[in-house]
Order: structure tokens, then C-alpha cells, then sequence
């Protein structure tokens, strides 16, 4: 490179020849660079240069692959985002067991672990009344005393967990002690997805008793069994089918129900539940109990049961404590006969139910079975006209006589067996019913035990079926439906109504009844 002394300001001036061969070094010197050479010496060597005639550093380029590239990453991104939010709101509709209780949805049971998901218009769920819901201070009971025994047996028996169900499926299992088979019914073939028109099976009620004396409280492998038995978590559609069509069926495995029956099965439970204080009762001299009002009566203003001449009171009301209770019914096994004395113990949980006395009542029953608490399920159709939640501790052979209840009844066993004597309300006339003002009015006025065919000729034309309840059945019972009930051992039975249907209303005004219909009045058994 030549450079010449400009005599004027005595600076080096770059010449042509000397500009040329500077762009030879360059080009000479780039070459390199590709050939091996670093980007960082590519510059450096050009320091001596003004920086008008460094060589500038190319901007990058993106090119038809580079953008290819780019797509397809930005489309992968967004793939795996739709993934991932897919999956999140899977596991989350999975995990929400809680899920909404208001009369908009119909849904089903999710078969992995009893609950269930939306999807259609009415629901008929039962409710899962936990520390997570909104529950009616005024419904529960919130004393110390039993958020003290609460936590107790929370502890022993907590309600979720692992394996939890099939825990208590088999528990449940091991309390049913007695195998009862259907004479000529079978639960798959006569329980389709909707019942029949013929639903349910139904036979001579005398061929029933027959068979199987109500008196005699020995397991009688071989019943008449003519209704169907539910699986909570598989059979729910058909639950909610049979019941829309107001016929009686029985529900079997939901978890609630399970876990009711694991705590009241310990033996110390209801000692500490109940404690030293007197309870509601009957008494009877033999094991014959039957319902009678004499008089207006707090819930019958406008009407008067009328004591016929000759009437005496078939039981009378006492109270006792729930120890004096189960040693009488311990008792029965081996010494107590069908004329001796017999008890029937009671507990009442008022709830919302405004004609209830609160200071006697049970509040814990709502807290207990929360199956049975005032909001929309399987259970509850109408929660706004529940009547509280009864329950009735039965001993070896108490019968509660063939009667009505004008309300839609569903029934669960807690513990030990009941066989229950079911009758269509259209039976109603073979069935020799004391009429509307007696105070045993709606009851049968025969006694099963002992039927005296010819003083009631009709009821050899009566037909019905039966079931045998144990511990975690629940019997739905419809409005109107006739029920005869023996206590085959010691048993705890809750019930409770949801208000009235009318399906079977012409059958109850055909046999007498029709002032009971137009007033819609509920008579608690």
C-alpha cells in the first residue's frame, strides 16, 4: 500500500493504487476467514482502516428452511399447550366429586370411585354433604358435645380415602349373614333399562305369608321377591328411570349409605352418640305394633279420631335410654316370644320440619347420613317438604302392620334385617282397611300372622311381593304403597319423605280415601 505526504496538512492520503490493493488484502483476508479463519479476526485485522472503509457485518438473513423451521416449532408449541389444557380440565373434571346440586342436571355415576358428572337435565345425585359444602347450620347438629364424638370417629372411620368403597363394599358384605333367593324373579331379566308396564312381579299376598309366617323371624332362603335391586354406581340410569316412574326398587353399594352402616356397626357408637338420656319408644305386649291418633292432635287440627266403642290403644308412647333399649332386644334371641313384651325404639332429627320439636330432637341424624339431607338427589325429590329423618330401632319380631304413608318414603337399613310385604295401592280394597277417622285409619285392620279368610274373603284375592332388607339397602317407596314390616334381628332403619306424588291417587280414592287425597295430607307413621 503507497501512501504519499500531502505537503499542506502534513496527513497521509490514501492513493488509488494504494486503495485498490487495500480491497486485494481484504478480499485476500476473507477468504481466509471462510476457509477457517474467526469471525472476530475477520475485524480485527481491519482496525487501521477508517471506519468508512471497514467491511460492515452483514445482517442475517432468514431463509426458506429458516422459516419453515419456525412454523412448524410455533405450531408444536401450541400443540402441546392444547394438550396440556386438555388434560389439565380431564383431571379436574375427574377430581371435582363436589359438583353442583341444583335441579339443572341429570348425571351419572363415575364407575372408578361412586361419584358423578353432568350430563342432562335433572339431578338425581346424592347429596355429599362435606366440609367442603354449604350446609344449613340450622339443619346439623353443631353442639360440642358431638363435634367432640364427631372427630372421634372421623378419625377411626374417615369418610374418603384410598380403596375406601371397596373397603366398605366388602364390610358390608360381611354383615349380611343370610342368602335370600327370588322364587321366580330374576334382577336382570326383570329390571330392564325402563320398568315394564306389569313392574312390579306381584303374587297372592296369602301364598306370601304362606310360605313365610310373619311371626316366624327364621331366614327363609326361598321369597317372593318381585322388585329390583340397584347397583349405585352401575345402575344408576335405571335408578333414575324407576324412580321417575314412581315404582318401588331397591339401591345397594352407595358410598355414603356404606360408610353410615361402618360407624353405627361399632359397637360403642350409639352408646356415645345417645349416651344416658330417654329416647322416644313404643310399647307393646306382644310384638304387634300398630299406629293410632286419638283426637285432633298438633298435626291434625281439622280432624278427629273418633274411639270406637270397644277401641283400646294397641301401644303406648314411653321413653327409655338406648342401653335399656338393646339389653330388651339382646333378650329376644333366646327368651322373648311373639306374646311377650316388646319395645320399639325411636329418634327423630327435625331438620327444617317447622311442626318438630328441636329441643327433643336428634339434629346428628343429618350430619350422619348425609344421604338424607334436605337438597336434590336420588333421594330427595321434593327437599323443601322433607319431615325431618326417622329412625326406628327394631328387636327380634316387632311387626309394624300393613299400613299407607301419604308421602313418597325412602327407607335405609343400618344394621341387621327387615322383610318388608309390599302392596300396590290398587290392592287397597282386598286389603280391609280401617277407614278415615278411626285412630288406626289407613292401617289393615287383619292380622297377617293369623288371617281370618272368612271374615275378609277379599283379601285371598290380594297380591303383593316382597323384599328383605340388610344393612346399606335403601328401599325408594312411593306415595300410597302399602308395606308390612317384620324385624328379622336387632336393626337400625332410617326413613324419610320428599314430598307427594299423584300417580296413585284414583287407587286410594276408589278405596274410600278420597278425602285423604284432596287434602294431600302427610301422616307420619
Amino acid at each position: 500500500m503507497n501512501f504519499t505526504p500531502n505537503a499542506k496538512n502534513s496527513e497521509f492520503m490514501i492513493t488509488n493504487a494504494g486503495l485498490a490493493q487495500a480491497e486485494r488484502v481484504l478480499v485476500s483476508h476473507e477468504n481466509k476467514q471462510i476457509n477457517g479463519g474467526s469471525e472476530s479476526n475477520r475485524y480485527s485485522n481491519t482496525k487501521g482502516l477508517p471506519l468508512k472503509n471497514r467491511p460492515r457485518r452483514k445482517k442475517r438473513s432468514w431463509s426458506n428452511e429458516d422459516a419453515l423451521i419456525g412454523f412448524f416449532a410455533g405450531m408444536s408449541f401450541i400443540l402441546i399447550f392444547v394438550v396440556i389444557l386438555l388434560l389439565h380440565n380431564q383431571v379436574q373434571q375427574s377430581a371435582n366429586v363436589e359438583v353442583s346440586h341444583k335441579d339443572q342436571h341429570f348425571e351419572v355415576p363415575r364407575l372408578n370411585n361412586g361419584y358423578i358428572g353432568q350430563i342432562s337435565s335433572d339431578t338425581i345425585r346424592p347429596p355429599r354433604t362435606n366440609e367442603e359444602e354449604e350446609i344449613d347450620p340450622n339443619v346439623v347438629d353443631t353442639s360440642p358435645r358431638y363435634k367432640h364424638l364427631q372427630s372421634k370417629y372421623d378419625a377411626i372411620f374417615p369418610r374418603r380415602g384410598p380403596n375406601k368403597i371397596a373397603e366398605r363394599r366388602l364390610l358390608v358384605k360381611s354383615l349380611h349373614k343370610n342368602e335370600y333367593h327370588p322364587i321366580d324373579f330374576d334382577n336382570e331379566a326383570n329390571c330392564p333399562l325402563h320398568p315394564s308396564t306389569d313392574y312390579p312381579k306381584a303374587w297372592k299376598t296369602m301364598d306370601i305369608i304362606a310360605n313365610w309366617n310373619p311371626d316366624d323371624t327364621n331366614p327363609h332362603p326361598a321369597i317372593y321377591q318381585g322388585i329390583c335391586k340397584f347397583d349405585f354406581e352401575t345402575d344408576f340410569e335405571k335408578i333414575y328411570n324407576y324412580r321417575k316412574a314412581e315404582v318401588p326398587f331397591v339401591i345397594q353399594n352407595d358410598p355414603d349409605v356404606m360408610w353410615t352402616v361402618e360407624r353405627w356397626s361399632h359397637p360403642q357408637f350409639m352408646k356415645d352418640m345417645l349416651g344416658s338420656s330417654n329416647y322416644r319408644a313404643e310399647y307393646s305386649e306382644n310384638n304387634h305394633f300398630m299406629y293410632w291418633m286419638v283426637g285432633g292432635g298438633r298435626k291434625k287440627k281439622n280432624k278427629k279420631y273418633v274411639r270406637p266403642e270397644g277401641w283400646s290403644q294397641p301401644t303406648k308412647n314411653i321413653r327409655m335410654t338406648f342401653d335399656d333399649w338393646l339389653d330388651k332386644a339382646n333378650s329376644t334371641s333366646s327368651k322373648t316370644g311373639i306374646h311377650d313384651p316388646h319395645w320399639y325404639f325411636r329418634l327423630i332429627g327435625c331438620g327444617g320440619w317447622k311442626n318438630c320439636d328441636k329441643k327433643s330432637g336428634e339434629e346428628f341424624l343429618f350430619n350422619e347420613l348425609p344421604f338424607f339431607y334436605p337438597r336434590k338427589s336420588v333421594y330427595m325429590v321434593d327437599p323443601a317438604e322433607q319431615k325431618g329423618i326417622h329412625c326406628r330401632f327394631g328387636m327380634r319380631g316387632v311387626i309394624a302392620e300393613n299400613h299407607y304413608d301419604g308421602s313418597r318414603n325412602v327407607i335405609a337399613l343400618l344394621n341387621g334385617e327387615r322383610r318388608y310385604i309390599l302392596n300396590h295401592p290398587n290392592q287397597c280394597q282386598k286389603l280391609a282397611l280401617y277407614p278415615l277417622g278411626h285412630p288406626s285409619g289407613r292401617h289393615s285392620s287383619i292380622d297377617w300372622s293369623d288371617p281370618d279368610y272368612d271374615k275378609h274373603p277379599e283379601f285371598t284375592e290380594s297380591l303383593g311381593n316382597e323384599i328383605v332388607l340388610q344393612a346399606g339397602d335403601v328401599l325408594y317407596l312411593p306415595t300410597y304403597w302399602f308395606h308390612y314390616i317384620i324385624s328379622l334381628e336387632t336393626n337400625f332403619q332410617c326413613n324419610t319423605r320428599s314430598g307427594i306424588s299423584s300417580d296413585y291417587s284414583q287407587d286410594l280414592s276408589d278405596c274410600g280415601f278420597a278425602q285423604v287425597v284432596r287434602a294431600q295430607k302427610k301422616i307420619v307413621f
